[in-house]
């Protein structure tokens, strides 16, 4: 199991807060149950109503990741409470999803300085063989995030 490391804010020389987090929920399925149950499928697609995720893109993102059976399947960020309500009271029904508080940065001015502040991404394949071949001396597996770009990338 990871547990995700608590960020800290990026704050300026005189002590204006750029970069924080919030609080925030996202939708995680587990593929072992989920991947197959158009039964749940179907009920998550009507309570997320996201025309992106409807049962069929569900479904794909199941199959896509058959492979990463252990590994949960993150997928819907930022879910309003409300949303958190409805799965909540169907849990019962809906066998394999579950809540998970995060927390999600964010950027009090927006693209400014994103080139210096950076961002976390999920590490590549090309940084994941990097490591492999010994051209880096990190440790890193699949689905760690990682700095990308500006101050989070500095090592």
């Amino acid at each position: 199991m990871t547990i995700t490391a608590k960020r800290g804010d990026i704050i300026s020389s005189d002590g204006v807060v750029l970069v924080t987090d919030r609080p925030s929920y996202q939708v995680v399925l587990d593929n072992q149950i989920v991947r197959g149950n158009t039964e749940v499928i179907e009920t998550l697609a009507k309570i997320l109503n996201d025309e992106k995720l409807t049962a069929e893109a569900i479904q794909e993102i199941c199959d896509e990741n058959r492979m990463r059976l252990y590994k949960p399947i993150v997928l819907k960020k930022n879910i309003d409470i409300e949303t958190v309500s409805q799965i909540e009271a169907r849990r019962s029904e809906l066998e394999g999803v579950s809540i998970e508080s995060a927390s999600d940065r964010t950027y009090l001015y927006g693209n400014i300085a994103g080139h210096v502040l950076g961002y976390l991404g999920e590490v590549s394949q090309a940084e994941l063989d990097a490591q492999t071949n010994g051209e880096t001396d990190t440790n890193y597996r699949m689905g760690d995030y990682v700095g990308k770009v500006g101050i989070k990338d500095f090592k």
